[in-house]
């Protein structure tokens, strides 16, 4: 029996789980690493941290598994989307890597803007440069960081620097690089007006490989340090969003999904290229380089609910068993939360304001509130978000299906809310962790167990579909306290610095 592992380089850990040809998880390990953030505004992670937490948790999962680990065949790869990563001649890391959520380029993307206008990047890159987007981070290195730009030898996305550690390709794939503006979408290559603009000779940027193919083998050093096969292959993989889709089987026009991940975020599926020209939706590529992912994100999905379970329930020394308990909590709190309104920009806000400056807020409290409504207004606050979320992607676009999975949606309590929230019903995965199912069903393509990215969905996602029915009395309500929701914001975004 063919099996494969799929690794997911997340914003607060790593994840890997293997899967058999059927698309069953048969083992999972995971291991967390800390974001730092010494500056408002700033996130950055070390890439020698991911390196490694991802081989220790390889090396835990494979030691603790009992079926012949000469029958993995493949590794499939996703991460967190934007990141920076700068290498130099000599493969050594220049700097702590910026991530998505890192919003101190603004001034670079106003000023990209001011010289070149919107148009210049919507008809190449179906995105306004902002901060939460590669090119922009890449340029404030050069403003502002001189020493080090003149320093890069390579620029890497998160997943492609492990990649990097395991194969020794420098390589990536359209759904993780559409998402840094150095994309042209038409011509489905590095785009050279940008490159100019940035300064960089060619060679720094991966090659691009099909997410479905084959990049290499793993190194025989790594084949050796894991009890793996050397002719283990690691697929071209995919960005976190397009892998959590294809782990839903969200592949097709007119499909959607929603990721509860660090992040939150909805997504849809167009056979068309288009775009927002207000920048409150990005666009990117899916796994297929043929179709396209609009996409509406919130900043803190389950980072609102970790930052809560660190803040109030800190008694707790087991997070799982923090989060169980604010689960249950939560569920003893009514529909609404006694009045308390939760608003989950506690990195700023993506869509639908793109304002950096935004803040968490709890609204409404009053001394006979207590944390289980505190703990329910943040459930409902990010679901709050997501509907944001959706009405943005979605208005120009009608969908007939939607999916939800990320580690949020484990929760049958916040699904349950989210179902409510936006009065949809959700076709919920099968599999936890649909990103690494994802970038799974990708190294099975690449391996040759299925012939296609179709083929592999229509097997694996064979079963009876799971939905979560929204409750018409409780989106009534929802309904309300989402006006209030929304005018929170519009009264307070004037104070926001």
């Amino acid at each position: 029996m063919k099996m494969v592992i799929g690794v997911d380089l997340g914003t607060s850990g790593v994840k890997g789980v293997i899967f058999d040809s059927d698309g069953k998880a048969l083992a999972s390990e995971s291991d967390n690493y800390p974001l730092i953030s010494s500056k408002k505004n700033w996130a950055e992670e070390d890439p020698l941290v991911w390196q490694k937490a991802t081989l220790n948790m390889l090396r835990h999962l494979l030691d603790s598994f009992s079926k012949p680990k000469d029958e993995i065949v493949a590794i499939g790869l996703t991460g967190q989307m934007h990141g920076l990563v700068l290498l130099d001649k000599n493969n050594q890391v220049l700097r702590p890597a910026l991530l998505w959520c890192d919003l101190r380029s603004e001034d670079v993307s106003a000023e990209l803007i001011a010289k070149y206008g919107k148009g210049f990047f919507l008809k190449r890159t179906g995105n306004l440069p902002i901060a939460s987007l590669t090119l922009a981070k890449l340029l404030w290195i050069k403003k502002y960081e001189p020493k080090i730009f003149s320093a890069i030898d390579k620029v890497m996305l998160p997943k492609d620097y492990i990649r990097y550690i395991l194969t020794g390709k420098h390589q990536s794939e359209l759904s993780d690089l559409s998402g840094t503006q150095f994309i042209n979408f038409a011509t489905k290559d590095y785009d050279e007006e940008i490159m100019h603009i940035i300064g960089l000779p060619r060679h720094v940027y991966p090659q691009i490989i099909a997410s479905y193919d084959s990049g290499g083998n793993i190194k025989n050093s790594i084949a050796k340090e894991l009890g793996l096969n050397p002719n283990v292959i690691v697929a071209g993989g995919a960005s976190d969003q397009a892998a959590n889709a294809l782990g839903v089987g969200v592949i097709k026009n007119k499909e959607a999904t929603i990721s509860m991940g660090s992040s939150g975020v909805f997504l849809a599926v167009n056979d068309k290229f288009t775009f927002n020209n207000s920048g409150k939706s990005q666009t990117f590529m899916h796994v297929d380089g043929r179709s396209f992912l609009t996409i509406g994100v919130t900043q803190t999905c389950t980072t609102s609910l970790n930052w809560f379970t660190d803040t109030f329930y800190s008694e707790f020394s087991d997070k799982k068993i923090a989060l169980s308990k604010i689960n249950d909590d939560a569920s003893e709190s009514p529909i609404g939360s006694n009045g308390v309104i939760f608003l989950p920009y506690l990195m700023g806000e993506r869509t639908p304001h793109l304002n950096a400056n935004a803040k968490g807020v709890f609204f409404g409290l009053n001394t006979n509130v207590d944390r289980k409504d505190m703990a329910r207004a943040v459930m409902e606050g990010v679901a709050y978000s997501i509907k944001d979320c959706a009405l943005v992607v979605l208005k120009h676009q009608s969908i007939n299906r939607i999916g939800i999975g990320g580690g949020g949606a484990k929760s049958p309590l916040w699904r349950q809310i989210v179902a409510d929230t936006l009065g949809l019903k959700l076709d919920l995965s099968s599999v936890n962790e649909s990103g690494c199912l994802g970038a799974a069903i990708l190294a099975m393509i690449a391996s040759g167990i299925y012939p296609s990215i179709t083929k592999a969905v229509e097997i694996i996602f064979s079963n009876p579909k799971t939905f979560v029915v929204p409750n018409k009395e409780n989106n009534l309500i929802y309904q309300e306290n989402f006006l209030i929701y929304q005018g929170i914001y519009k009264q307070l975004k004037t104070l926001f610095r």
